[in-house]
């Protein structure tokens, strides 16, 4: 049986807001997913995160949100209209730039 089409759309969506919470402040490459440990998010899921290059494979078998990917929960959660947010993004961004 095949999943309907808004079904996957809709749990790549809570996949990624799930992955976009727990990363939240930190580096993207210091936090791990485990499909074990999310048993909500469909194994079609992750291959098609995977193959949209929203999330990479690690060695163990776990994953990681890469930078696309997370541009991509920012999105699909609305984040990026979220005033406080673009602040906290713009004051990143600057620090970014600054010449050292």
């Amino acid at each position: 049986m095949t999943l309907a089409r808004t079904e996957r759309s809709d749990n790549v969506a809570h996949a990624l807001k799930s992955m976009f919470d727990r990363v939240a402040d930190a580096a993207l490459d210091e936090v791990a997913f485990s499909p074990a440990a999310h048993p909500d998010i469909l194994t079609t899921t992750w291959d098609e995160l995977v193959a949209t290059e929203l999330l990479e494979t690690l060695p163990s078998g776990e994953y990681i949100l890469t930078g696309r990917g997370w541009t991509a929960a920012v999105i699909s959660t609305g984040r990026i209209n979220d005033p406080g947010f673009r602040q906290r993004i713009e004051k990143l961004f600057g620090t970014l730039r600054r010449p050292h």
